[in-house]
């Protein structure tokens, strides 16, 4: 199988600040057999409203989440339709775009997902830095010496 590829398919704008990419990561498996793939990637500019509702009082951490997130949050969906034929694989590409045009852009355009999304990537980014923090707090640990193989003799006495 050859390395996937991605050719952009279409590129649009939902509302201010969202936009979405569909990609062609479809693969020739074998003879005119294909594996189809659309990706869409989502992109959402981060506005001072999404952080003007975050209630964090530790300024450091804060700051780690906001250099974990940066400007843009991303959301990727992928379809993916084995063995199609070769004459058939663009029609089924464009079946699948119609499809998940009618499907999810409602979500998307949803008021309501890009501040979930940024609640849901702000928790992971928080979760991040708390343990990056945690682990830079612990005392250097000398790295183990290979002494060979561990005696448990004395558990068999």
């Amino acid at each position: 199988m050859e390395e996937k590829k991605a050719a952009i398919i279409a590129d649009k704008k939902i509302r201010d600040g969202i936009s979405i990419t569909f990609y062609d990561r479809s693969l020739e498996i074998v003879g005119d057999r294909w594996q189809v793939e659309l990706a869409g990637e989502v992109k959402i500019r981060v506005s001072e409203t999404f952080w003007a509702a975050v209630h964090e009082s530790d300024g450091d951490l804060l700051d780690c989440v906001r250099k974990k997130i940066g400007s843009r949050l991303h959301f990727s969906v992928s379809r993916i339709r084995n063995f199609v034929d070769q004459e058939d694989k663009q029609p089924v590409l464009d079946e699948m775009v119609r499809r998940f045009e009618e499907n999810i852009m409602h979500y998307l355009d949803s008021p309501n997902f890009t501040q979930k999304l940024f609640v849901k990537n702000f928790n992971e980014a928080r979760e991040k830095c708390i343990a990056e923090r945690n682990q830079a707090a612990l005392p250097d640990q000398p790295e183990d010496e290979d002494q060979g193989p561990a005696d448990f003799s004395d558990l068999f006495k």
